[in-house]
């Protein structure tokens, strides 16, 4: 019996099976990449805004008050809980000014700046 030239129905079987596995994995890591975009655009979002607001207490004609403050900032679409922080440092005309910022999906961003103070 001679036999055809081609591939045998298993044969083809097995090859889109395992394309198909090949497709489903390329799928899933593509799932996850979109995933990680999104949460490291969430992350650069709340960065920028906790540098809109140190930005807003460094430049201030009056420099901010000792302690802690909350306030709600509405920017780039979103809510966002800041929480100012003003610290003295080792020198006395220098205030130390943190900024940390919640956002509506969870994400963090803390960052830190200093601030002349005029001595009376």
């Amino acid at each position: 019996m001679r036999r055809e030239t081609g591939f045998t129905l298993v044969e083809v079987l097995v090859a889109l099976a395992v394309l198909g596995l090949a497709s489903l994995a390329l799928i899933r890591l593509g799932t996850a990449h979109a995933g990680t975009a999104i949460a490291l655009e969430d992350t650069v979002r709340a960065d920028i805004v906790a540098e809109n607001a140190l930005v807003a207490a460094t430049i201030a004609e009056e420099p901010p008050t000792y302690g802690e403050t909350g306030f709600m900032a509405a920017n780039l679409g979103g809510a966002w809980a800041v929480t100012q922080t003003v610290e003295r440092t080792a020198v006395d005309n220098v205030m130390l000014i943190r900024v940390a910022v919640a956002g509506p999906g969870g994400e963090r961003a803390v960052i830190e700046g200093m601030r002349r103070v005029r001595i009376p």
